[in-house]
């Protein structure tokens, strides 16, 4: 279970720590590039895995494992701005999909979930 795979390991982001095989992938194809772009996936991870911490990885792709995700998101960063929403998703799209590729799960149920639209500012016609 999740929980077996998290006791006895220090949480706190500037803690050494060994890195979970997710991370590893993502520096393995260079997307993740900072140091602060692993804490922000870590942490996003630590939190669902906490938060979900008897629950198996299959148990997300049962008919509501896509609302559990949303819950989740909302939970966490509901009232924060669009396009922190918009990375905690994508941080756990590219989990799932980490997962899907090592054939852990069968599907990606975030990949339903659309992310929040980013607020535009208004532009106002000019007068000639």
């Amino acid at each position: 279970m999740m929980r077996e795979a998290y006791e006895g390991q220090v949480l706190h982001p500037d803690a050494d720590r060994p890195r979970g095989r997710p991370v590893h992938a993502l520096r393995c194809v260079g997307r993740a590039r900072r140091r602060t772009r692993f804490d922000t996936y870590e942490h996003v991870l630590s939190k669902l895995s906490l938060g979900f911490a008897d629950y198996e990885l299959e148990r997300f792709t049962a008919s509501d494992g896509t609302e559990l995700l949303r819950g989740f998101l909302d939970a966490h960063w509901g009232d924060l701005s669009s396009a922190t929403r918009r990375n905690r998703l994508s941080i756990l799209k590219s989990f799932f999909d980490w997962a899907v590729g090592e054939r852990h799960i069968s599907f990606s149920p975030p990949a339903a979930i659309k992310g929040p639209r980013s607020h535009r500012p208004l532009r106002n016609a000019h007068d000639l």
